[in-house]
């Protein structure tokens, strides 16, 4: 599928600060001031580049290509979905309007100390006759945990893999063990395999097919993927046997919720998140979930499409005992 036309992202802003023309906070020339505010607007519907230039005939056509070019390294300019951070980052200023604080908790272990512990003890106002429910026990479940570094000695078994994949899996008659809206199901689930951490599978990029129970080839990397991780995870991922990746395909989500199926993609990658690391407890694998990483880095051996954009991962293997 090929999406010819380029969008001004939803999450990039341009506005004009005496006399001179920013777009996300960065300055740019006069020449390139004066197609605006009609660049924007234009963009904002979508056309091609050759639509574009069209509109600026009296202008010096290989400045504005020029700038075409820097807007869609930058993401500005996009014919795909919006990255998450993307998606997300025009929230942030609204935000710091309201409450200021996450510069300090970013900054400080101690203030990031006290900021997770009144999150886990945040007050509900407007409250009043609390109800004390029965204390049930929560059975094996209360040692499950995330793992950050794993045994590189140790190989995960053929028959551990298949069974954590089965938590994902399609059974008889379209059935799933876990929801998704609408019944669809439109997370890609890539599996990341190291060599010789596996049992009876070659390194590689592999996509789980849940209808067929298979993993299918999609790309043979070289090494692992520890460049793309953030400094604090990249012993994580050297250490475990696989990754799990999860991607979101619009393709088969907003054709029924259009916009709202992206939303309803990244809830499908916490239940199966969810899903995957409870099974993988089970099978006494370890985990670890990764928020966020330099997807970009590696996209290129998913060969994804336009319409699919990466969630996030998890990090798989036998915990290293005695540390």
């Amino acid at each position: 599928m090929k999406i010819k036309k380029l969008y001004w992202s939803a999450s990039a802003s341009w506005y004009i600060e005496n006399d001179s023309l920013f777009i996300n906070g960065v300055k740019y020339s006069d020449d390139i001031k004066e197609l605006f505010p009609k660049f924007y607007f234009m963009t904002v519907k979508g056309l091609s580049v050759t639509e574009l230039l069209e509109n600026y005939r009296d202008k010096d056509t290989n400045s504005i290509i020029m700038f075409i070019e820097k807007l869609k390294g930058e993401k500005i300019l996009v014919n795909s979905l919006d990255d998450l951070n993307m998606l997300f980052s025009s929230q942030n200023r609204i935000y710091k309007d309201i409450d200021n604080s996450g510069d300090a908790v970013k900054a400080s272990p101690e203030e990031r100390e006290k900021f997770t512990n009144s999150a886990l003890r945040r007050k509900v106002s407007n409250c009043c006759f609390p109800v004390e429910l029965e204390n049930i026990p929560a059975g094996d479940l209360i040692n499950r945990k995330s793992v950050r570094i794993f045994d590189k000695e140790k190989k995960i078994s053929f028959h551990q893999l298949s069974a954590l994949l089965s938590a994902v899996r399609e059974y008889e008659n379209k059935k799933y063990l876990y929801p998704s809206g609408g019944g669809l199901y439109p997370v890609d689930i890539y599996v990341f395999v190291k060599e010789n951490r596996v049992e009876n599978l070659s390194q590689g990029l592999y996509l789980f097919i849940p209808y067929e129970n298979r993993l299918a080839v999609v790309d043979i990397p070289e090494g692992d993927f520890k460049e793309a991780h953030y400094f604090s995870n990249r012993d994580i991922h050297e250490s475990s046997a696989f990754s799990v990746y999860l991607v979101y395909n619009a393709e088969y989500s907003m054709p029924k919720y259009d916009g709202l199926g992206y939303y309803l993609g990244i809830a499908d990658g916490g239940i199966i998140s969810q899903a995957l690391t409870v099974k993988a407890f089970s099978e006494e694998i370890g985990s670890c979930i990764i928020g966020e990483m330099n997807f970009d880095e590696i996209s290129e051996y998913f060969h994804l499409s336009p319409l699919q954009k990466y969630l996030h991962c998890i990090e798989f293997g036998i915990e290293k005992k005695g540390l």
